[in-house]
């Protein structure tokens, strides 16, 4: 779960590299391209046990490049916690994206 968007390549990649250690395990259920300009995957996974569902959508740009990304994270209680876990793995610049263990335990009553 990210408060905002992610901008720019450099930032992506950032952020990608450090939620994979954070699954246990990744299931891909799906994963090819939807059309020339999407390519899609979703996947069975686990974070510290915790069952989570994803969801990933690929925009291709007329160059054949990824443009941009969306990740989505289900169920919601999943998707908090891994918001959680990844404040706490990112680098601190991008630690406003996510959900602060303050943040967290008011969103979850924990």
């Amino acid at each position: 779960m990210l408060k905002a968007p992610i901008q720019g390549k450099t930032a992506i990649i950032d952020i990608l590299r450090a939620a994979i250690p954070l699954y246990d395990f990744q299931r891909f259920t799906y994963r090819d391209y939807v059309n020339a300009r999407f390519f899609m995957e979703s996947n069975r996974a686990s974070v510290d046990g915790m069952a989570v569902e994803c969801a990933v959508w690929v925009h291709i740009n007329e160059q054949g490049q990824a443009d941009s990304v969306m990740v989505h994270h289900h169920p919601l209680p999943a998707a908090l916690y891994f918001s959680r876990r990844m404040w706490q793995q990112v680098d601190e610049k991008y630690r406003e994206l996510y959900l602060s263990p303050d943040e967290y335990a008011a969103l979850t009553h924990g």
